[in-house]
């Protein structure tokens, strides 16, 4: 598999509604390397966001394979994905999840206090500082702007050494220079700490800031091109 930290093998999902079945992913194959920057885009209802939570295991194929750092993640239980989420994966979500009664670094330090680390709060103010937002660590989501809080929501996504950053639409509910601001601070990242970063996105500007872009329709890859 040699340094493909993602591999899917006939990735299927298939939701059913009653009687009624929906195939949201119709057989994905696909290798990420590790220290890559990936787009994943295509229109609404391609399987985007399926396909990142499958990846994430937030959610379970209905067959297929997948391989995490050379680990089939699609046998574990839900237990042990979710173990594996906790130590190996970071995650930025679109609505930005910040619990609005923390501050800034209690935000970030969260994942690693639920971890068991005893350094979180040094971690989480070294993050902040990765991310130009040191000096707003005691401020709660409430008196940041929108482009803040997705900013600590990607320090929160890296207080675990994860070796996978997975974005869902991340600068969706971002003006057009805060939604340059954070894919920036993405490739920072990739470029400065080799992180693999995987984001769904529908912003073709924003998707060709990455090294590559991977292209849905009805399920299936139909494109994978090189930046």
């Amino acid at each position: 598999m040699g340094n493909s930290i993602i591999i899917t093998r006939n990735l299927r999902k298939i939701y059913k509604m009653g009687k009624i079945e929906f195939s949201a992913l119709n057989g994905v194959d696909l290798e990420i390397e590790e220290g890559e920057f990936v787009a994943i885009m295509g229109s609404s209802g391609s399987g985007k966001t399926t396909l990142l939570n499958m990846i994430g295991l937030l959610d379970f194929p209905t067959s297929g394979k997948i391989f995490l750092d050379n680990t089939d993640v699609a046998t574990m239980d839900e237990q042990q994905c979710t173990s594996y989420r906790l130590k190996k994966i970071g995650f930025v979500f679109q609505f930005f999840n910040l619990l609005n009664e923390l501050t800034g670094a209690e935000n970030v330090m969260l994942p690693g206090m639920i971890k068991g680390n005893s350094n979180s709060r040094e971690k989480a103010l070294e993050l902040l500082q990765l991310v130009g937002l040191k000096e707003r660590a005691g401020h709660k989501p409430s008196e940041l702007s929108g482009g803040q809080q997705q900013r600590v929501s990607i320090a929160r996504a890296l207080i675990n050494d994860p070796r996978l950053i997975l974005a869902d639409e991340p600068t969706a509910n971002l003006d057009s220079n805060s939604a340059m601001q954070v894919v920036n601070l993405l490739r920072k990242l990739r470029n400065e700490q080799n992180q693999t970063i995987v984001m769904v996105t529908h912003e073709l500007e924003l998707g060709k800031l990455a090294d590559r872009i991977i292209w849905l329709k009805d399920g299936m890859v139909i494109k994978d091109e090189i930046n």
